[in-house]
């Protein structure tokens, strides 16, 4: 009987300590809840919510740029390999008519320099040139408008007078026979992205900034 008095009687000062400790709690609550927040917590608060959104927005900033460069880069490459490839296989596009097919020819709209394109707009102009005699017909392909935040480069003494990569079809060629460069960089100059184009007319894309800027081996 002594040990269950003693057990009852500790199992109510237990008891009374939680209950004790609950109602001060709820009092504590009601308190803050009453008092609001101080000025230095809510300095706090906004100062993390800035800082955080301040490194996402840059964090957003830098991946955009690059995926617009990126795409660029790839556009361009793309426009290439699809005239070596149509040259090659001696794809004539109707606009050709009766004419023969002389070759495929690909010119980067080179904003950063002499703009010799139709549209100084787009990214590249695509054409196929066909011939009567000595009569040349240009075919113009579809094209791609080049982002504003992008500047694009080349060496006319790389590429030609008018940066012309050409791919022939009757002579299964390609000219410049020495390769050429294209230079594709963020309007900041912080990325930059060389299209190389080897002596074979084959194209690749090498990453690097415009401080360093890529160079083609």
């Amino acid at each position: 009987m002594l040990y269950e008095k003693k057990f009852k009687n500790s199992l109510k000062s237990r008891l009374g300590f939680y209950l004790r400790r609950k109602q001060n709690l709820g009092f504590y609550l009601r308190r803050r809840q009453a008092r609001g927040f101080t000025l230095l917590e809510l300095l706090v608060v906004f100062s993390v919510i800035g800082i955080l959104t301040g490194i996402g927005f840059a964090s957003f900033v830098s991946y955009s740029k690059k995926q617009s460069i990126d795409q660029t880069a790839q556009d361009l490459k793309t426009a290439i390999d699809e005239a070596r490839f149509s040259a090659v296989s001696r794809v004539k596009p109707s606009g050709c008519g009766t004419n023969t097919l002389d070759r495929y020819q690909v010119i980067p709209c080179a904003n950063g320099g002499s703009n010799v394109c139709n549209t100084p707009s787009d990214l590249y102009q695509l054409a196929a040139i066909c011939i009567s005699g000595v009569t040349e017909q240009v075919v113009a392909q579809p094209a791609k408008k080049r982002p504003q935040n992008i500047i694009v480069n080349l060496n006319p003494a790389e590429c030609g007078t008018y940066g012309g990569i050409n791919y022939y079809a009757l002579k299964n060629g390609f000219s410049p026979i020495s390769g050429c460069r294209v230079v594709i960089t963020t309007t900041d100059t912080t990325m930059a992205r060389t299209l190389c184009i080897d002596a074979g007319g084959n194209a690749s894309i090498k990453e690097g900034t415009s401080a360093t800027p890529p160079t083609c081996p």
